[in-house]
């Protein structure tokens, strides 16, 4: 059983603690997570959820090693985002050497544009997952009664522009849930390939990507916004 909660000393490497430790610290919870908390036998640890980066790289000099996943941008559970953070990484890299099978970048140009693009993206996703763990867990008073105060109108049913649930915040799901990683890495290598300027339309000046993100989305073949770029 894993239970997981907010520690506000920092903690580096695994430790043990004892039964009544975990007790005090889950006391006024829901009777069933008492109960539960009341069977453990077992030598109880404590093990931390480490943070990695942000690092200055992602890569060696030569551009032909790179690191993905939890190797340059570990993070905590509270979004859920490690493991599909990594998924992430994974498909643009492999969308940056699609390019370079095609003869459109070089590997080290395919490394470049994956760590431009990548890096502050799991960098958001890092932020993130702490802020949200240490929303849910305040303690009880001021700030977490002007939390609850935020989220009651998703009870009532309520459509809010913001709310302090990440889960539900239409703002946080667009840019964390509804990522689309591939149209991501098709709109970095174009601009790499434009000067490191992103593609846009000659006349309406109307990026690729926001074009993807506004409007071709939910647009079947045939009538998506086309991007004309200056021949």
């Amino acid at each position: 059983m894993v239970l997981n909660h907010y520690q506000g000393k920092p903690v580096d490497s695994v430790e043990e603690v004892s039964i009544e430790e975990v007790k005090e610290q889950y006391r006024g919870y829901d009777p069933r997570i008492k109960r539960v908390i009341d069977m453990i036998k077992q030598p109880i640890s404590r093990w931390p959820l480490l943070v990695t980066g942000p690092l200055d790289s992602w890569s060696n000099r030569e551009k032909n090693v790179v690191l993905m996943g939890d190797a340059c941008h570990s993070m905590v559970n509270h979004m859920a985002q490690g493991a599909a953070t990594s998924m992430e990484d994974g498909a643009f890299l492999a969308k940056c050497l699609g390019a370079v099978v095609d003869g459109k970048l070089s590997i080290a140009n395919a490394v470049t544009v994956y760590e431009k693009a990548r890096m502050p993206k799991a960098s958001y996703k890092q932020q993130l997952s702490f802020l949200n763990g240490w929303l849910w867990n305040l303690p009880d008073g001021p700030a977490a009664d002007a939390r609850d105060r935020s989220m009651r109108g998703e009870l009532e049913g309520q459509i809010r522009m913001r709310s302090a649930n990440l889960y539900g915040d239409p703002i946080t799901v667009l840019e964390c849930y509804g990522y689309d990683v591939e149209a991501h890495a098709t709109d970095a290598i174009a601009a790499w390939l434009n000067g490191g300027r992103p593609v846009r339309d000659a006349t309406t000046t109307v990026e690729r990507l926001e074009a993807e993100k506004v409007a071709n989305w939910f647009l079947p073949e045939g009538h998506k916004f086309q991007i004309r770029p200056r021949i």
